[in-house]
């Protein structure tokens, strides 16, 4: 996701124009990181909604997860690093399965 769509996303938060689901989640994370439970039992919010709107925010690298599976609010100067290895994850994996069922035979890197 670009800065610009990070930049965007909090001017639009702060002028208090963002009305969305994500926004939502965004102010949910605020105290303390919490599981994808916690976030569903507090915000009301439907499985597939929330994990889609939680896919975009950690596009963006406002939202972190840890390895134990906790979602946080990152630091506005790790929103950037944070979009670029959620972009590397994204391409490895793609890769990876293309691999697996033989879409791709050879690429050079």
């Amino acid at each position: 996701m670009s800065k610009q769509s990070r930049e965007a996303f909090i001017k639009q938060i702060w002028s208090g124009q963002y009305k969305s689901k994500q926004l939502k989640i965004y102010r949910a994370l605020v105290d303390n990181p919490k599981n994808l439970d916690e976030l569903r039992a507090t915000l009301g919010i439907a499985h597939q909604t929330l994990t889609s709107a939680l896919s975009r925010l950690m596009d963006m690298g406002v939202v972190g997860q840890t390895d134990s599976g906790l979602f946080y609010r990152s630091a506005e100067d790790q929103w950037q690093e944070l979009a670029k290895v959620r972009d590397n994850e994204r391409y490895e994996r793609w890769l990876k399965v293309g691999k697996e069922n033989g879409w791709l035979t050879s690429i050079e890197l």
